[in-house]
């Protein structure tokens, strides 16, 4: 394929493949590896299921161009990915998210291009398969186990995700890489150097602990919130809880019935919520499941200090186990009060250094997946 690039004197042409871009961490991430590519000379596809709810397409240069399947059921979905890789015969499609995984591989298989279909693993899939029915948890192995395989490569985003894929989903060690995500950009100093309008950061306020997710099970903001409870018995502190979801309403009645109204906060989605986590003592990441935490990643370039539960993947790689922040067992409401006032009685600047976060920056990354996409790092 790229010989036939070549002879042809085109720039290879990269097709970034997800579901809908929302304001999550993994389309940040896709953002981020779009921009990268398109500045290193590639011809860039932003495909989506949907653009509903897009956010901060603005920061993308005009050469990425945005591709809109307007999807709204898997058959169209895939009738719609074939017809665009049969047209636009990209060198590479790089897709992210379990059930868009196989549908990028089922699409590739019918559309004859298979050997171009790369796919990335950004979670752990068995904690998903818990939360559905035997039925469909059945049907849904059944398609992992038939579509990884046949992914020209499959990319984890964490040693623990790709332990995962091939200890319980037989994906072949050659057909496995591990590229950590392109996390951050140069532009995140600035967005964590900006001004935050809200009482609570104000100078001499009490110090604030926050969080960044959906308010959804999987985050487990109750324990967060059970947590700071037991903190408050012995520190003035806030707590921040930034993102919407359909946990909301009760994660509101905990604040209350806990008795921590005017303690505790939900302020929704952030356009810029690093300049929050920048401006507050301890980021506490309380999830009961990960596949590579970007917002913990985040955290720590922004210089806060971090306590994270020890779920199966990602934040004990992050953290080179326990060195650059706490890690408390998940749903320890008891262990992680302990580490958040430990973190809050600590002075100075903290342990993580630049050279740490060297393999998430977005130079890194978009140099690894070159290397796998394509064999290269810059265009012939």
């Amino acid at each position: 394929m790229m010989e036939e690039i070549r002879a042809r004197g085109c720039r290879p042409k990269i097709a970034l493949f997800i579901a809908g871009m929302g304001v999550g961490g993994a389309e940040r991430v896709f953002l981020n590896l779009a921009r990268e590519l398109c500045l290193k000379g590639f011809s860039v596809d932003l495909v989506a299921g949907t653009f509903h709810g897009a956010a901060n397409l603005e920061l993308l240069p005009a050469a990425v161009r945005l591709v809109d399947l307007k999807m709204n059921r898997m058959s169209l979905g895939s009738l719609r990915l074939i017809a665009y890789l049969r047209r636009e015969k990209p060198a590479a499609l790089l897709a992210a998210g379990d059930h868009t995984n196989c549908l990028a591989v089922l699409s590739g298989i019918l559309a004859g291009t298979r050997d171009r279909v790369f796919i990335n693993a950004v979670n752990m899939i068995s904690p998903q398969l818990l939360m559905v029915s035997q039925p469909k948890r059945w049907l849904f192995e059944k398609f992992i186990r038939f579509c990884f395989p046949r992914a020209r490569a499959v990319i984890a985003v964490s040693e623990g995700v790709a332990a995962e894929l091939k200890n319980t989903f037989s994906v072949s060690p050659g057909n496995l890489k591990v590229i950590y995500t392109p996390i951050i950009t140069k532009e995140l100093s600035t967005l964590a150097a900006a001004s935050v309008d809200h009482i609570w950061f104000k100078e001499g306020a009490p110090p604030v602990i926050i969080t960044l997710g959906g308010l959804k099970p999987v985050k487990d903001q109750e324990t967060l919130i059970r947590a700071f409870a037991l903190v408050r018995q012995t520190a003035d502190a806030r707590l921040v809880i930034i993102g919407e979801g359909d946990r909301r309403n009760c994660l509101e009645t905990l604040i209350n019935n806990l008795g921590l109204n005017g303690y505790a906060s939900l302020v929704g989605f952030k356009e810029n919520p690093f300049a929050f986590i920048a401006k507050s003592k301890v980021f506490v990441l309380s999830s009961v499941s990960e596949g590579l935490p970007s917002v913990l990643i985040e955290a720590l370039a922004c210089g806060c200090r971090v306590v994270s539960t020890d779920c199966n993947s990602g934040p004990n790689e992050i953290l080179r186990g326990g060195q650059l922040g706490r890690l408390v067992p998940v749903g320890n409401v008891a262990a992680m009060a302990e580490a958040i006032c430990a973190s809050l009685r600590e002075e100075g600047v903290t342990t993580c250094r630049n050279e740490d976060l060297i393999p998430f920056t977005v130079e890194s990354s978009a140099k690894a997946y070159l290397k796998v996409l394509l064999g290269e790092e810059r265009p012939s």
